[in-house]
């Protein structure tokens, strides 16, 4: 695309204007510098081809005011917006941190880590979704790092500006959007919802928990738009073993080729995902992520409530395998490998072997010939419940959860009395023997 960066600079009076810092299929992203303020920016210019359009430039106009307004910690803010002489050009914030596929592509990732980044992603969307807009480009491209661990979303509504009722519009014989990640609906033309963006968020969290897409990645654009609609999705575990079967779950449901077959909010996705994951790994697995998350409070108390759920649930042998059969506690998540794309061949879709983590480990033969009906069996059974106990204690420490260390702390003192009762009955029943 022709870039004129003393038009830019011409046009934005108030920044220098200094070199590309990128392009892609939305244009050409210049860095900037506020003369006043102070403060670094990126410069995004929309195509020329499509700043030609008297109609794309009226959305533009109407949009920017939307999007300038939106305000949450996980969408880039945008400062200001021009357009005149044929470009139309968005002034936002400057993410230094780089975009998750970039990241993603040098760094390991965990799987609760995938996880986290796409409830950060699901806050974003959700507030974007109340106020009446829809993303309709989700993909980790769009999804950038600034400082202390945040991230945030970028290019909202930039695919309607564009493409205005049309939900794929082309331009040149390409199709504007991405096909990879793009719900059936949009394929198809129909009408777009909250679920459109929540198809495209769960085809991003099953590439980064599984390092391919859920489809033919090697397919043609037209291609990848047909399997969207006519063909079902990969199965996710059968893609990942590692990947835990409620967590795969959760994945699958927001890939229903129908959107009311999916979640109908972002925020029900998110709040059923970090339900499905706090049952399977460490219960701070949100915290230690050490993103930066701010997420609506029925997310944040899914988590929590999970964390008390879990403990009861392990005290009372309602988990797992049955009570007479040892049990490991939540796993490690394993590393997922780098996920890679239909160029990038040569990058293997594997994941490294899971890492167990057990907090409480028996051997079997410790259980094979007692039950819980027995005294000794209620013994052995009740020194399990106490270490079980003990390791969620540490674990309610470590998230800062004081008021369940305190609820947890009088369970531990009533396990001990049921403790000395059990040893009592058995030393009573050795007597009569």
């Amino acid at each position: 695309m022709p870039l004129d960066v003393a038009l830019v600079a011409k046009l934005l009076p108030g920044y220098e204007v200094a070199g590309e810092l990128g392009r892609g299929g939305w244009g050409v992203v210049l860095e900037g510098h506020h003369r006043q303020l102070g403060r670094a920016v990126a410069i995004k210019q929309l195509p020329r081809a499509f700043g030609a359009d008297p109609a794309i430039r009226a959305r533009f106009v109407a949009e920017a005011r939307l999007l300038a307004s939106l305000d949450h910690p996980h969408i880039v803010p945008i400062y200001d917006f021009v357009e005149r002489e044929g470009l139309c050009l968005l002034v936002m914030e400057k993410l230094a941190g780089g975009t998750l596929w970039d990241r993603f592509q040098v760094e390991q990732i965990t799987m609760p880590h995938a996880c986290a980044v796409v409830v950060a992603v699901a806050a974003a969307l959700g507030y974007a979704h109340d106020r009446g807009i829809l993303h309709r480009d989700i993909k980790p491209d769009n999804v950038m790092f600034a400082g202390a661990g945040n991230l945030k979303v970028t290019d909202f509504g930039i695919a309607k500006v564009l493409g205005g009722g049309r939900t794929v519009a082309t331009m040149a014989g390409e199709v504007l959007g991405t096909p990879a990640y793009m719900s059936p609906e949009q394929a198809q033309g129909r009408e777009l919802t909250p679920a459109t963006d929540i198809y495209s968020l769960g085809v991003m969290l099953f590439e980064l928990l599984s390092g391919r897409l859920p489809f033919d990645e090697h397919s043609e654009p037209l291609a990848m738009l047909y399997q969207r609609v006519h063909e079902e999705p990969l199965s996710l575990t059968e893609v990942e073993p590692a990947v835990p079967a409620t967590v795969a779950e959760e994945v699958m449901r927001t890939l229903a080729t129908e959107p009311a077959d999916r979640y109908q909010t972002a925020e029900a996705f998110a709040i059923g995902l970090v339900t499905a994951a706090s049952r399977v790994w460490a219960p701070d697995w949100l915290e230690a992520s050490q993103l930066a998350i701010s997420a609506p409070s029925a997310v944040l108390a899914a988590a929590r409530t999970t964390l008390e759920d879990a403990a009861l649930d392990d005290l009372r042998g309602r988990r797992g395998a049955p009570p007479t059969v040892a049990r490991s506690a939540r796993r490690a998540p394993p590393t997922v490998a780098r996920p890679r794309r239909a160029a990038d061949p040569a990058s293997p879709a594997t994941v490294s072997e899971p890492v167990e983590l057990v907090a409480v480990r028996h051997s079997a033969s410790r259980h094979e010939s007692v039950g819980p009906q027995s005294p000794v069996g209620l013994t052995v059974e009740l020194e399990r419940a106490s270490e079980i106990l003990e390791a969620t204690v540490e674990a309610a420490h470590r998230s800062g959860r004081t008021d369940l260390v305190n609820r947890l702390d009088d369970m531990s003192t009533a396990l001990e009395r049921t403790e000395t009762l059990a040893i009592v009955a058995g030393e009573f029943k050795r007597g009569k023997s």
